[in-house]
């Protein structure tokens, strides 16, 4: 190779470089209104001044959907164990040596980042339903419970167009997101009807997570109760875990009468061996079908009576 293609040769490879410079720096640089930094306007936010605090609500849907990478990549932010670990050694530092340390090896400028994103993504609502898969992905892949529950509390400010990422986080095996995901996906009514479907695969699938969040959704929607109810029902059957009998007697009460072809399958369970299914059912009868619980045998009906008079006196305290 002569000079001059050696020249070129190095010439492309410098705007190669310069461009991947440019690209990098475009995704982390934080967009700006007035003047002011994204992470700036948010920490307004955070001031119990109600002008501050609508100023800061302003900018951000000004930024508008510039703002989603940013917030994103903020709300990922997870302590890692190490860290934890470091932190653990550190307190071990002499003098006031660990008081200085914590704010660098505790991440909490970045955790505090993530915290102020929650209100960036809320105050944006549905116009950053673009953001619903990316957060759906970090509720099921958090490694703590607080992270789950925010990411996945977020997707119902998103949204119908979010329900698809709720489905998936309800019927994930990460359990404190999924819990969080159904109560998202009540909150959106007969628009959760298309994915319903979804929720009742999940009722029967080889992982007891997944079935959790599907009869917690299941239940506080309380729609297609000629379809749900029988399913739910399926899942009192003794042989089935815990985890699925509890959530399945805990969802039926929520259709109310519309439940009663359970009452059979609830009659049966206030024999169960276990006290808190016992519990369960004869309250689940007492929402739907009262009149089920008349006639029962001595042992259960003073049983019944007892928890009765512990309610009272527990209302009159």
């Amino acid at each position: 190779m002569n000079r001059l293609t050696w020249l070129i040769v190095l010439i492309l490879a410098c705007l190669s470089v310069l461009i991947t410079i440019a690209l990098i720096w475009r995704h982390y640089a934080e967009p700006t209104y007035e003047g002011r930094t994204l992470s700036k306007w948010l920490a307004s936010g955070a001031s119990p001044s109600s002008l501050e605090l609508s100023n800061s609500q302003h900018a951000i849907r000004q930024i508008g959907t510039n703002a989603i990478p940013c917030l994103l990549r903020w709300m990922s932010f997870e302590p890692s164990p190490l860290r934890y670990k470091i932190l653990g050694l550190s307190s071990r530092l002499p003098g006031t040596l660990p008081q200085k340390v914590y704010p660098y090896l505790s991440g909490r400028s970045q955790d505090q980042l993530a915290q102020a994103a929650q209100f960036g993504l809320r105050t944006l609502g549905p116009e950053a339903r673009s953001a619903a898969p990316e957060l759906a992905r970090l509720a099921i892949t958090a490694r703590y419970p607080e992270r789950a529950s925010s990411c996945a509390g977020l997707l119902s400010s998103l949204g119908p167009d979010a329900l698809p990422g709720l489905v998936a986080v309800a019927t994930s095996t990460n359990l404190d997101a999924a819990r969080c995901a159904a109560g998202g996906i009540a909150s959106f009514g007969t628009n959760a009807l298309p994915h319903v479907p979804t929720l009742l695969r999940a009722l029967h699938g080889s992982r007891d997570e997944p079935a959790y969040g599907a009869v917690t959704a299941l239940g506080a929607l309380h729609l297609w109760p000629s379809t749900v109810v029988p399913e739910l029902t399926l899942l009192l059957d003794p042989t089935n875990h815990d985890i699925r009998r509890f959530s399945a007697v805990n969802a039926l009460p929520q259709f109310g009468y519309e439940a009663k072809s359970a009452v059979p399958a609830l009659q049966n369970a206030l024999t169960d061996p276990d006290t808190q299914m016992r519990s369960l059912a004869r309250k689940a009868l007492t929402s739907i079908a009262p009149e089920a619980l008349t006639n029962l045998p001595p042992q259960l009906d003073h049983e019944s009576s007892a928890i009765r008079r512990n309610q009272r006196a527990i209302h009159s305290y």
